[in-house]
């Protein structure tokens, strides 16, 4: 599973390498945080008997001389109880720096790329891949991120599996 959290926080399952679900939720105060995560309308109760590998996007929070943003934080503090719940409820769960998965590849190229999976279009408004395509500022950009989160954890446990 891969988080990208915020305001509008995109959250990716991924089963075996095929994304199964993209979804956008709307945080508005951090009690709101365990039903997002483990509500009715998601995949989290069809891990009976499996192992759940959750990974949410580090906020990147850096100082400077008016201060650290107010956003920074306030997603730094989504991240850390998305963290808690996954942890809580029996989750292998990692902070990821954004570097570390998406590297230095922008995010229209990383956006394109995973556009071009059957997998993840299918879950994405047409009028928002359109947008998407376009350039145009979309919400399910959040929803690609951490589908692209997803898939590269993904593949980081398959890798590790392989060396065992």
């Amino acid at each position: 599973m891969g988080i990208d959290p915020g305001a509008c926080t995109g959250l990716a399952y991924v089963i075996d390498g095929h994304v199964e679900s993209l979804q956008l939720r709307t945080i508005n105060q951090l009690h709101d945080i365990p039903e997002v995560i483990l509500g009715e309308d998601n995949y989290w109760h069809y891990r009976d008997g499996w192992a759940v590998s959750v990974f949410i996007e580090r906020a990147c929070i850096r100082g400077s001389a008016s201060g650290t943003s107010r956003s920074a934080l306030h997603v730094a503090e989504i991240s850390a109880c998305f963290l808690g719940v996954c942890l809580g409820w029996g989750a292998t769960a990692e902070l990821i720096p954004v570097m570390k998965w998406k590297r230095n590849t922008p995010k229209a190229i990383m956006h394109k790329r995973l556009l071009k999976r059957m997998d993840v279009t299918k879950h994405i408004p047409p009028k928002e891949l359109a947008k998407i395509g376009s350039g145009k500022p979309s919400k399910w950009e959040n929803a690609l991120d951490a589908c692209g989160l997803a898939l590269w954890g993904y593949k980081q446990l398959t890798e590790r599996e392989d060396k065992e």
